[in-house]
């Protein structure tokens, strides 16, 4: 439990990933603005959410830490944290596919005496049978929908993979190809963001900003 005005921290835990890991994720974190603030506010995304969002070239396999979340108890109550995947795919090499998770959410106390609560985590939905101890209920992968009413020809900056929307896919693609993994983009001129004429690290990094709300537009 927390007192009104004090600051904690929460932790988004990824569990259990198996080969080839953990490579794209954008996760949207719900909470209730009433009863406590992020710190810092989150740019750009509105006051009752903040997105968590990332990459990596080889996939991320096991536990880790996806974000830690800091927030101030603003007012007594509780609010629940609240788990939404828009993406989140393997490390299959040049094709990363999407993984199906079980997600827990978590919650937070403030001025109140908290339930026993686990911390919010996403776990891989086992695809035969499920871990000892545990039950787990399928749920929907994410699906990589099309921009609608983006006229063929316009450029989506960081669309390296030329499916019509950039997101957290397309930053593993970069990684992989500045990595040496891939031989080359479908869209390699889209990928690069920054428009230095070469498709590199900073390009990632410039596109997971921009899908986090820190940047207001592509080309940075």
């Amino acid at each position: 439990m927390l007192e009104v005005g004090a600051e904690g921290k929460v932790s988004l835990e990824g569990l259990d990933f198996g080969p080839p890991g953990l490579s794209a994720w954008t996760i949207d974190v719900h909470f209730n603005p009433a009863v406590v603030e992020m710190l810092p506010p989150p740019p750009l995304f509105g006051a009752d959410a903040v997105r968590v969002g990332g990459a990596a070239a080889l996939g991320r396999q096991g536990d880790f830490t996806l974000a830690s979340l800091r927030f101030r108890c603003v007012t007594q109550g509780e609010t629940d944290l609240t788990l939404q995947v828009a993406v989140l795919r393997d490390g299959t090499l040049g094709d990363p596919q999407p993984i199906d998770a079980q997600l827990i959410d978590g919650q937070v106390f403030c001025g109140i005496v908290p339930t026993i609560t686990p911390t919010p985590s996403i776990t891989p939905t086992p695809s035969v049978t499920p871990t000892p101890g545990g039950s787990f209920t399928p749920g929907t992968p994410p699906v990589n929908t099309p921009a609608t009413g983006t006229p063929q020809g316009v450029v989506i900056y960081g669309d390296a993979d030329c499916s019509r929307v950039a997101n957290a896919v397309d930053a593993v693609l970069i990684l992989q190809y500045a990595a040496r993994l891939l031989a080359g983009l479908a869209c390699a001129d889209e990928a690069d963001v920054n428009g230095d004429l070469a498709v590199d690290t900073l390009d990632a990094a410039l596109l997971l900003q921009f899908l986090a709300g820190l940047l207001p537009a592509l080309p940075a």
